[in-house]
């Protein structure tokens, strides 16, 4: 089983990953023709003898870092305690990989000989730092990986793929000789088989070879290919990213077929997966999340702590591995001081959701009521930061379209951990973690209502908005659907609507500024922009969205009936969400997937509600319905709260 060195990404906010990329559908890569190259001397004299699998090891990670001024392996139990540098040598040691059996580590290092820095080499040494031993002679040797009964290496050397004993006898032998990059072979758990990288730079694809026939056959063609790795089944995971798919934590068969996507979380999304003995996946990887230095983190299934960072140090430490035939060994011991997890601490099969921010009393009566329905532990936090640090198993965020973009760098933090985020009435950008989700119809709802305006004034006209405090977000959505109508002359105004009597007067100014306005749209005070529009005496009325409200509703119908040249659109919006963000933080958190089919909005990662679009042709209609509609605080008119039948039909796989 592997063990590869990781690509190194250094993350932030702009790493939008691709919830539309990576989510948890189907990739596509189109396996390619047989490649055959030069024939090779036999190889069978390398190829390991099939013994009985081999009894779980400790899962001992080794590691890279720099923390005592040079690149030095390191050794440390997988809570991140007792961490022992291997190598102490002025070199720079670096790549290492495990044994199967957890005995031997090999790695790559420039190592003086003679004084003199003659390049990178392959070394092995016992798993305590003991007996170091160099087994190459060539300068360029990188990437080692191990067979499974730890007999050969595997390794690439100036572009090319190499085989060699471990105990060092015998000379390497050459497997590919090609003029392409031939670089990060791994080894097959299961049979006689290694897979790496070639192609030009920015371009590589997979190849595997059986090491019986010698045969090879070239995989994948999309390019772009930057890890790979075997699983304990003998499948391949890899990403890749070109113009038309971009698929990270894919996993295929070895002869290419089969291509999906095997999900992953948070930044993890991004890295190639360790797997122990006994199959549960557990994920150990090197990242930057605080723009600082690399750290090593663990997320999995069988330790207690699901987003440990292990290193936890001022220094560079990249490239993890531990041994393939590694399994649970019992209780780890506790975790650093740094990463001490805080009540409440989960007990087996129990689910903790927690909530934090700003929310209504019907919203709060929302989500105690799902908290009772659900049976679940619920838990209150002052902010994201302090429930993830309690490692609960889902948070449910109340927010709004300002604070979303105050909060993006805490939203961002949550969805590294890999716990499941749902935003409640705003749109995060957030979509590297599939398990981000919004409940927002905030772009939704603009889109449609500025799609109405737009196909009613004829895909032409002047057409005038308003953003209060220049609001991002809204701004985004607007030249969003602007785009599709370039006939639109679009106008950002600073009016000010507080007010029905400051409405009244800065729109009446408006139109004598802008005599052929056909359309307004403000996302704060729109009713007050609707009683400013309908005290205008021009005809026709330009377009403007409408509050869902019983009076404004009222003198819209009753303009109709005297006006038919006014246009107005409304919608009416979901309640506060907190109903259907708890049920969907509880399917997230039990392991549901969200059907990629309900996703929309701006980012593509917002589930999308029914709910009612109203306009001239029937508001009648609606309005005779207004009493199994509920009311919002400020007299607004609400849709209910879906069932949890409903919820999981509607937005979920089954």
């Amino acid at each position: 089983m592997k063990k590869s060195a990781f690509s190194i990404f250094c993350l932030s906010l702009c790493v939008i990953l691709l919830l539309a990329a990576c989510s948890k559908t189907a990739a596509t890569a189109t396996p390619a023709a047989e490649v055959q190259t030069e024939t090779q001397a036999p190889i069978e004299t390398l190829t390991p003898t099939e013994e009985e699998p081999a009894e779980p090891v400790a899962c001992d990670i080794v590691y890279e870092s720099d923390v005592d001024g040079n690149l030095e392996i390191y050794k440390m139990a997988p809570d991140g305690s007792n961490q022992v540098n291997l190598t102490n040598d002025n070199a720079s040691d670096s790549e290492p990989a495990f044994s199967p059996d957890g005995s031997q580590i090999a790695f790559v290092s420039n190592r003086l000989i003679d004084g003199q820095d003659n390049g990178l080499f392959l070394y092995v040494m016992n798993a305590d730092g003991s007996n170091v031993r160099k087994l190459t002679q060539e300068n360029g040797a990188r990437h080692p990986d191990w067979s499974a009964d730890g007999k050969v290496i595997v390794y690439s050397n100036s572009n090319d793929i190499f085989m060699i004993k471990a105990d060092g006898s015998g000379e390497p032998l050459q497997l590919t000789d090609t003029p392409e990059n031939d670089i990060n072979p791994v080894y097959s758990p299961v049979k006689e088989e290694i897979a790496w990288l070639s192609g030009p730079e920015n371009a590589l694809n997979i190849f595997v070879m059986d090491l019986n026939t010698k045969e090879i056959k070239q995989i994948t063609n999309d390019g772009k290919v930057s890890d790979i790795q075997y699983s304990v089944d003998g499948r391949i995971f890899a990403n890749w990213d070109n113009q038309e798919v971009k698929c990270f934590n894919c996993i295929l068969n070895s002869d290419g077929t089969n291509v999906i996507d095997a999900g992953g979380k948070g930044a993890v999304q991004e890295f190639l997966p360790f797997w122990t003995a006994d199959g549960q996946r557990v994920e150990c990887v090197s990242v930057n999340i605080d723009d600082t230095d690399e750290e090593i983190y663990l997320v999995g299934e069988i330790f207690e702590n699901m987003f440990l960072n292990l290193t936890n140090n001022d220094a560079e430490d990249r490239k993890p591995d531990w041994p393939a035939n590694c399994g649970p060994t019992g209780e780890t011991t506790s975790a650093p001081a740094e990463s001490a997890q805080t009540e409440p601490t989960l007990q087996p099969g129990e689910i903790v959701i927690g909530y934090t921010g700003e929310r209504d009393a019907q919203q709060e009566s929302d989500l105690l009521q799902a908290c009772s329905e659900l049976g679940v532990q619920c838990v209150e936090g002052t902010d994201l930061i302090a429930l993830a640090d309690q490692n609960v198993n889902a948070i449910v965020y109340f927010s709004n379209r300002w604070n979303t973009l105050g909060d993006s760098p805490k939203i961002h933090d949550v969805a590294l951990r890999m716990i499941p985020l749902v935003v409640l009435n705003a749109e995060s950008e957030e979509t590297y973690n599939s398990d981000v989700v919004n409940l927002s119809v905030d772009s939704d709802a603009t889109k449609k209502t500025l799609q109405y305006m737009f196909d009613g004034m004829g895909g032409s006209g002047e057409f005038a908005y308003s953003v209060v405090g220049g609001n991002e977000f809204h701004q985004k959505v607007i030249n969003w659907v602007l785009e599709d109508y370039p006939g639109i002359t679009a106008t950002s105004i600073k009016a000010e609507f507080d007010g029905v009597a400051l409405a009244d007067a800065n729109i009446t100014q408006l139109f004598v500024d802008n005599p052929n306005l056909k359309a307004m749209w403000a996302d704060e005070y729109a009713r007050n922009l609707f009683w400013g529009v309908s005290s205008l005496e021009s005809t026709p009325l330009p377009f403007v969205p409408c509050e869902s409200r019983d009076d404004i509703f009222s003198t819209w119908k009753d303009s109709l009936d005297t006006e038919k040249s006014w246009h107005c659109i409304s919608t009416i919006q979901p309640g506060g969400t907190g109903y259907e963000g708890f049920y969907v933080a509880f399917y997230l958190a039990s392991g549901e997937q969200i059907d990629p089919a309900a996703l929309g909005g701006i980012y593509g990662n917002t589930l999308i509600y029914d709910y009612p679009f109203i306009t001239n042709e029937n508001l009648s209609e609606w309005m005779d319905k207004s009493d199994s509609f509920r009311l919002n605080e400020w007299g607004g008119y609400t849709i209910p709260p879906m069932t949890p039948e409903e919820i999981k039909e509607k937005w979920f796989l089954e």
